[in-house]
């Protein structure tokens, strides 16, 4: 299934605005309590990540779009031999990282598609869960970044998921994300989901070759079991999807 022209076509974020949301419910993101499809997401993304880095060390350092509560301790196994760099342009975010920082982790406040990080320094990004920022520039960004024999791991929510929930399960429309506060109030966070298809282009059109795809279905996430939202994907669907990708 294709994702809309118009979805390509809106994938230009405002920054500061995705910012100050994100701010605004850093406080209860990772409640799994409240939130139960995001932290699915989450679990999903970490055994993602794990099946996909590379077994040993690569050259270069890593680094995390996006990081928010880091999930590279979590994911690649040796992660801690490496310098590592966590990027989120929301200090409420990267907050949950703090206890990471040392003189081989390095934390920037900065937008993860203008990390303002050198050129072709990383033997691997990644970029978990990056539906927010999912646009060329972050494509562009990853590029850049990259060194020419590293790798990069993006997931994002999947398009089989999102196509199925979000026209009848949301009010907010098919490129954000509803997001309840404890108080109930509802906000709408950026969320860029395309088909596989359509990523697939956008990740070649910014110069990047797409090794694997590969995804989780909710009967290999335990979480996914606390989570209603998922229910719309079959038994042996992907609710979420991730892209293996390197400089062509």
């Amino acid at each position: 299934m294709k994702s809309s022209t118009s979805t390509l076509q809106r994938s230009n974020l405002n920054s500061d605005l995705s910012k100050g949301v994100y701010d605004a419910v850093a406080d209860h993101y990772y409640n799994a309590e409240l939130h139960p499809t995001c932290a699915a997401f989450r679990a999903a993304s970490i055994q993602l990540i794990r099946s996909l880095a590379p077994e040993k060390p690569t050259n270069g350092i890593i680094v995390e779009l996006g990081a928010g509560r880091s999930s590279i301790p979590e994911s690649v196994a040796w992660w801690n031999v490496r310098p590592l760099v966590l990027v989120d342009e929301s200090p409420a975010m990267l907050a949950y990282s703090n206890h990471l920082a040392s003189a081989s982790v390095t934390l920037v406040n900065a937008d993860a598609r203008q990390t303002g990080l050198p050129t072709a320094t990383a033997g691997l990004v990644v970029a978990s869960l990056a539906d927010p920022y999912n646009d060329r520039k972050l494509w562009d960004e990853i590029k850049r970044l990259l060194r020419p024999d590293g790798t990069a791991i993006f997931t994002t929510p999947s398009f089989e998921w999102a196509s199925r929930f979000r026209p009848n399960g949301q009010a907010a429309d098919q490129d954000n994300a509803e997001f309840l506060s404890p108080d109930g109030r509802a906000s709408a966070l950026p969320s860029l989901i395309l088909s596989r298809d359509d990523q697939k282009d956008m990740i070649a059109k910014a110069g990047l070759l797409v090794l694997t795809i590969e995804g989780r279905s909710p009967t290999q996430v335990t979480e996914a079991s606390a989570a209603p939202k998922l229910s719309s994907v079959p038994p042996d669907g992907s609710f979420v999807d991730a892209y293996w990708c390197r400089i062509k």
